[in-house]
């Protein structure tokens, strides 16, 4: 059987296959299969990167507006009667 792994770094579900290609932990895709058996074959799978601190900053501000946008429709549809105070739909 030919060798076309030459590497394996591990994602949060798979794996990142020579760099280029993401394959999924499911066994019923070959290429899973295909990593498994080079896993098997006594290789190790690099880890999976950490995550920078410049990224965790960057998810934790999308995260600081998607709340701020939703205290914003909130308020709106409440403006508008289509929410009571309580944040309940008026029906």
């Amino acid at each position: 059987m030919e060798k076309w792994i030459t590497s394996v770094q591990e994602q949060e579900s798979g794996w990142l296959v020579n760099g280029a290609m993401n394959v999924p932990n499911d066994p019923r895709n070959r290429d899973c299969r295909a990593v498994l058996e080079w896993i098997n074959e006594g290789n190790t799978p690099d880890p999976k990167p950490k995550p920078s601190k410049e990224n965790e900053d960057a998810a934790q501000v999308e995260a600081l507006i998607h709340e701020k946008q939703r205290e914003i429709a909130v308020e709106a549809l409440k403006a508008e009667g289509t929410l009571d105070q309580n944040g309940k739909l008026i029906k």
